[in-house]
């Protein structure tokens, strides 16, 4: 899968990502801030990633919360 990491996700996050086989690209490339939580975000994909890769392989959006995985279908 795909992943463009946005704030507060850590570059480690997407390090991570990489390390499973993901194509993850951080918006800290481009000069933003990182997040300091990185090991209970990556644990939050590990968690739930392969509930949502179905949805996400079709083009779904999916947002990580700690309570709750949102996923969007597009087009909105």
């Amino acid at each position: 899968m795909r992943f463009l990491a946005d704030m507060p996700i850590s570059r480690s996050t997407t390090t991570h990502l990489q390390s499973k086989g993901h194509d993850a690209v951080h918006l800290l490339d481009l000069g933003l801030e990182r997040a300091d939580r990185p090991i209970t975000i990556s644990n939050l994909l590990d968690k739930n990633l392969s509930k949502t890769a179905p949805e996400l392989e079709k083009g779904a959006i999916a947002i990580f919360e700690e309570s709750r995985v949102r996923l969007l279908k597009l087009p909105l």
